[in-house]
């Protein structure tokens, strides 16, 4: 009899010991959501700095893409992209730029940030001492420069 009083009482403390847990990860889970709006969680898992512009589908492309050729652009060239904002809150357009940064070898040969204007960013003057460069332009929401929007980035080569 004293066997199966001690298999009961072992078999309470175990399940108020998970009541317990489960009490203390709530808590935590609270205190976590209270501090999303200071920390943004969303934005960090997302991989970008506005998970609403995430979420809205920002693109980008060069702004007259028939003139893309196998030899355009070159340095003292002048590019311009295009930013569609389809989705994206009214007051959250005004706050779209787009960085363009053109490298050799690694190092960092050419950087311009420039404010989309209906749904115009540009134009970007490439401008370094010579010599192709891989480039990059991506959309960011201001003040996250070196955040670029999910999906609101591209690549090419210039001459």
């Amino acid at each position: 009899m004293r066997a199966v009083s001690t298999a009961a009482s072992a078999a309470r403390h175990s399940i108020g010991a998970l009541a317990e847990a489960f009490l203390i990860a709530a808590i935590i889970a609270a205190i976590a959501l209270s501090l999303s709006a200071v920390y943004k969680p969303a934005a960090f898992v997302a991989g970008v700095g506005n998970a609403q512009a995430a979420r809205a589908g920002v693109s980008i492309a060069f702004a007259n893409s028939a003139v893309a050729t196998t030899s355009w652009p070159t340095v003292g060239d002048a590019v311009s992209f295009r930013v569609g904002t389809a989705g994206i809150k009214t007051g959250d357009i005004a706050k779209l730029w787009v960085a363009n940064k053109c490298s050799q070898g690694g190092t960092v040969v050419y950087a311009q940030y420039l404010a989309v204007h209906d749904g115009l960013a540009g134009p970007f003057g490439l401008s370094w001492a010579g010599g192709g460069a891989s480039c990059t332009a991506y959309v960011w929401m201001f003040p996250s420069s070196e955040t670029p929007l999910k999906g609101a980035s591209m690549s090419y080569t210039a001459d």
